[in-house]
């Protein structure tokens, strides 16, 4: 499922990603990232994401710019749902070693310039097993959760 994302909201969505940055930084926030991607890149694509998948389906985004750790992006299908994104293609759902119990669900894409190319989503609560901890790949320094992308649910 593919999403376009014209400029105006692409402008809107770097500023905005701007703001959430500097929040982040104000807040003494830490990065919980396992990529070379600066910070204020991160809150952009981020936002792309969110934004992306609200768009398609008509849902309320919330813009508010206070920090929100250990929490969800949006409501999606009556569950509290995470977006992950990256910019590399072909590479598998990857999340962070640490529980987040607000998270029911995790919806994963792959951004391409001004579009996301959503692949799927998986439940959280099959996200969170032993099964699926490990390094990323042999030359990962981090053990995360990690779910092949062939697994993930159509939407």
């Amino acid at each position: 499922m593919i999403v376009t994302l014209d400029d105006d909201e692409m402008k809107a969505i770097r500023l905005h990603g701007y703001l959430r940055q500097k929040e982040n930084e104000l807040a003494g926030t830490t990065n919980r990232q396992y990529n070379d991607q600066n910070a204020y890149e991160r809150n952009v694509d981020g936002l792309m994401g969110e934004y992306a998948l609200a768009k398609k389906y008509n849902i309320f985004l919330s813009l508010g710019i206070a920090v929100r750790k250990w929490s969800y992006d949006l409501m999606w299908r009556m569950m509290r749902t995470d977006v992950k994104v990256t910019r590399s293609r072909g590479s598998d759902l990857h999340l962070g070693a640490c529980y987040n119990k607000d998270v029911e669900a995790f919806v994963f894409g792959i951004i391409i310039d001004n579009t996301v190319d959503f692949k799927g989503w998986y439940p959280a609560s099959l996200l969170y097993q032993q099964a699926n901890y490990g390094k990323m790949n042999e030359q990962s320094k981090y053990e995360t959760y990690n779910v092949s992308i062939k697994l993930l649910n159509p939407f």
